[in-house]
């Protein structure tokens, strides 16, 4: 984000104030200790001309090359083990465009003994999320139908 905001010429301050929130939320941010997610991910990428992706850490280009397993791979192996799981979560749902967070909580439980990895958690949370989301469509899509007769 700090590169992003150096091509625009922008500052902290400049991104907080264009997006409207608190200077320290950019600052936390940035550095890891907050998660940059939904409403707040599209206003910054939007705001800096740059993709979800490469807020995340990488572009699909670079992803496909380094053979990172998942959007975001690097930028989340960057974050302290403890943050990991959360901005996985946060990845999947904006990939997979769910309305909800949804996940097994056991999962985070398997993930902090180490029982499965990063990439197994990103396939497994989106797995779930995508079921959601196609439930939800088809719910509407029912709801729609017989609103119509």
């Amino acid at each position: 984000m700090l590169e992003a905001l150096n091509k625009r010429n922008m500052t902290k301050a400049d991104l907080s104030k264009a997006i409207k929130v608190h200077y320290d939320t950019v600052c936390k941010w940035i550095r890891g200790d907050r998660l940059l997610q939904g409403e707040n991910l599209r206003k910054v990428a939007e705001v800096l001309g740059v993709s979800i992706d490469y807020l995340y850490g990488t572009s699909a280009e670079e992803r496909e090359k380094q053979g990172e397993p998942f959007p975001g791979y690097l930028g989340v192996m960057a974050l302290p083990k403890e943050k990991r799981f959360d901005m996985i979560v946060n990845i999947a749902k904006e990939q997979t465009a769910c309305p909800f967070v949804v996940f097994d909580p056991a999962l985070r439980e398997k993930y902090a003994r180490g029982e499965i990895s990063e990439q197994e958690v990103y396939e497994a949370v989106k797995r779930h999320m995508e079921t959601v989301r196609d439930a939800v469509v088809k719910k509407e899509k029912e709801e729609k139908r017989i609103a119509t007769k």
